[in-house]
């Protein structure tokens, strides 16, 4: 019945959209449309803050709507940061986690490759008036600097499952359809670091779909002031699992806590000795 639904929803909002296209006046309602719907957004007030983030579809108002219930681990995680404080969100999506650090004061570096995100992120950056507390990098890390396709499962706002290697996987470990993919610039973060000059950080998060251990490998020399990190790692990628383990444990960090967020992934919150 679902399935029903939607082919007669997609039908009639197809014909229709062609029928406005089709003279003047109709697509300058187009325009009003879509100018309005890029507009709508929820406000969060949690802890004496106050977030204004965008909602242009379901999926980032599904964002919005549960940021204080999705992952509570993380947010309990980010208010343990001081004023000040370093943090590099890797993988920051819309920028919800990004944002909420930095109305508490942090300084945040933001890393977003999608080109869909960027946008979001932007805007919620821009109306929360964080532009002097977030930094945006859009840059794709990895374990090399090079030209690398980066593939998507979708190219909704707010979407995920996006993944520089061939093979995507949702959160069930199931595979994926690449829908859409561009070339882009992938970059080693212990090379983009010393480029950019970027502070060492006090706290890392790391949430990218599958390649958190490329990237964990390369923090070597980055994370000496280090307080704490938060990977999302996946049960199915065991030798994955291994080298993020191996080389937290190398460097000095315990896990204090393991989350579980759905049938594979957990958040792992690695503290320093």
């Amino acid at each position: 019945m679902k399935k029903i639904f939607k082919n007669i929803a997609n039908f009639f909002v197809y014909f229709f959209n062609r029928f406005l296209f089709s003279f003047n006046a109709g697509r300058y309602l187009q325009d009003l449309i879509l100018e309005k719907i890029s507009k709508n957004h929820l406000c969060i007030n949690y802890n004496k803050i106050k977030l204004i983030i965008y909602t242009p579809n379901r999926l980032c108002y599904w964002r919005a709507k549960t940021f204080l219930t999705k992952e509570p681990e993380t947010i309990n995680w980010i208010n343990e940061f001081k004023e000040n404080d370093q943090f590099w969100d890797i993988g920051s999506n819309i920028g919800l986690y990004s944002c909420y650090a930095a109305k508490r004061r942090i300084n945040v570096i933001s890393f977003e490759p999608s080109v869909f995100n960027l946008e979001i992120l932007a805007k919620n950056i821009y109306e929360n008036n964080l532009e002097s507390l977030v930094t945006i990098i859009p840059v794709a890390l990895s374990n090399s600097t090079q030209i690398k396709s980066f593939n998507m499962s979708n190219i909704n706002y707010g979407g995920a499952m996006s993944s520089l290697e061939k093979t995507l996987f949702n959160q069930d470990g199931i595979k994926l359809k690449k829908v859409f993919n561009y070339n882009l610039l992938s970059m080693e973060i212990k090379k983009l670091s010393s480029l950019l000059k970027l502070k060492s950080p006090d706290y890392i998060k790391i949430d990218v779909d599958g390649i958190e251990h490329l990237i964990i490998e390369n923090l070597d020399g980055l994370i000496y002031k280090t307080k704490s990190i938060l990977v999302e790692v996946d049960i199915k990628f065991q030798k994955n699992l291994i080298s993020i383990e191996k080389f937290l444990t190398n460097n000095q960090f315990y896990l204090k806590d393991s989350y579980q967020g759905s049938k594979n992934q957990f958040n792992q919150i690695w503290y320093r000795k």
